[in-house]
């Protein structure tokens, strides 16, 4: 039972985070009008890749949790079941990467006209730190 209430608030959880990324990304793009000019254009970009990169901790330790209660039970009860959930969170994982990655691409692809200085190397360090396993930018 707990293994499919876990399974119930992964899927919400990443359904809301998906939702809220999007908005966070649409809201980036409204305050920016798609251009990075000041250092204030940066701190809707900053919210949304810190939102996306807490998203992609709490997605992997819900993941592992899923995994790991899946194969116990599948292993302990012998129920074919446990697998096909397994199945079902790596699709579902993977379509819900697709949709996200669109909103990434949005943000990565934001277009920098300095006005003021330091404006496109404090967005190239955001982009580095997105890349990497860490939990939140640091400035």
């Amino acid at each position: 039972m707990i293994f499919y209430i876990l399974l119930l608030l992964y899927v919400i959880f990443m359904i809301v985070s998906t939702i809220i990324f999007s908005k966070k990304t649409k809201i980036c793009l409204e305050k920016t009008e798609g251009k990075l000019r000041r250092n204030t254009d940066l701190i809707p970009v900053k919210d949304a890749i810190n939102f996306n990169m807490r998203c992609a901790f709490l997605t992997i330790f819900i993941n592992i949790l899923i995994i790991i209660l899946g194969l116990v039970h599948l292993f302990i009860l012998r129920d074919i079941k446990y697998l096909l959930s397994l199945l079902f969170i790596g699709v579902f994982t993977f379509i819900i990467g697709l949709y996200n990655k669109k909103s990434e691409d949005i943000i990565k692809n934001l277009e920098v006209f300095e006005i003021e200085p330091g404006v496109a190397e404090k967005f190239s360090n955001y982009l580095d730190q997105w890349g990497k396993r860490q939990f939140s930018i640091k400035e």
